[in-house]
């Protein structure tokens, strides 16, 4: 059976677009009845760092070197259903 974590983010139910503030993910773990926390994760517009439950400093990456990493290290997951898809605005859009 695979573990499972438990991830939560504090926000409204509208789209948030990351500005000022990074957007935290708190994830926790069960051991047995107790849970506790595992890490969280911490998105921002330049990167994203890890902090495990006891780091005193996070471990940080660009979107370039995440992309990279996920590209080599990560393992390849289902498809995104058509109704999960996010519409971004053709500002935003590449080239």
């Amino acid at each position: 059976m695979p573990k499972r974590h438990g991830v939560f983010m504090s926000s409204t139910l509208e789209d948030i677009q990351v500005k000022h503030k990074d957007v935290v993910f708190f994830v926790y773990r069960r051991i047995g009845r107790r849970i506790s926390k595992f890490g969280e994760l911490r998105v921002s517009q330049g990167a994203v760092v890890w902090r495990g439950h006891r780091d005193q400093k996070g471990r940080k990456l660009n979107w370039g070197q995440f992309e990279r990493l996920m590209q080599e290290r990560g393992l390849r997951s289902e498809r995104r259903r058509r109704a999960d898809r996010v519409s971004v605005p053709a500002s935003r859009r590449s080239p």
